[in-house]
């Protein structure tokens, strides 16, 4: 879907794919590792350390730190790569750096696990110029605590409605099925034929 949008209104705003077919194809690439190889592990390390808590559970520290070893390789290769481009796919912001930073916003500023981004110098330093743009301010100036908990309250809320909804549609089906057996039974005891068995016996 932001592969699509960012085609379809390529003409409005940042170009998210470059200027080239060149571009395009590195930009691609660096969506396919970040899907492949960089979210995995930062969004099983937010699920753990921010969203199960969030839902009454208990967040698994050992798939935490299985993941953040993972994600250190990952790291890795992109100081590397960083250490010779501005951004990913090249000297311009694109779409493969705007995916990158939902999940790497959650991982630093909620999880508390960004140590390897910011000890990185010039991961810490991508991170930063990317997690400044004055749209991306505009989206987290809204993620404020009270915003959390409304949304947090809005799926309980839903959950519980959709729990009542599952059990009345089972006691439905079990009334409809029920009636449909007794109204089986009368027509099957008022038939001639039931009364002409049971005078045989």
């Amino acid at each position: 879907m932001a592969r699509y949008i960012s085609d379809k209104f390529e003409s409005q705003g940042t170009p998210l794919f470059g200027k080239t077919a060149k571009d395009k194809a590195l930009v691609n690439q660096w969506l396919e590792v970040e899907s492949q190889n960089y979210n995995p592990c930062v969004s099983s390390i937010v699920y753990q350390l921010v969203f199960a808590p969030m839902h009454g559970r208990q967040g698994d520290e050992t798939v935490v730190k299985q993941q953040l070893e993972k994600l250190e390789k990952v790291l890795d290769i992109y100081e590397a790569h960083l250490s010779k481009n501005k951004y990913l796919a090249g000297d311009f912001f694109s779409l493969a750096d705007l995916s990158h930073i939902p999940y790497t916003f959650y991982l630093v500023n909620m999880a508390k696990k960004g140590d390897g981004i910011t000890s990185r110098k010039h991961v810490s330093a991508w991170w930063e110029d990317i997690s400044s743009r004055a749209s991306w301010k505009t989206v987290t100036a809204k993620m404020n605590a009270k915003a959390w908990t409304r949304s947090l309250w809005r799926w309980r809320i839903q959950r519980r409605v959709n729990r009542f909804w599952a059990f009345w549609q089972i006691v439905d089906f079990l009334s409809w099925r029920c009636t449909a057996f007794v109204f089986a039974i009368r027509d099957c005891a008022s038939s001639p034929y039931t009364l002409l068995f049971f005078a045989r016996h």
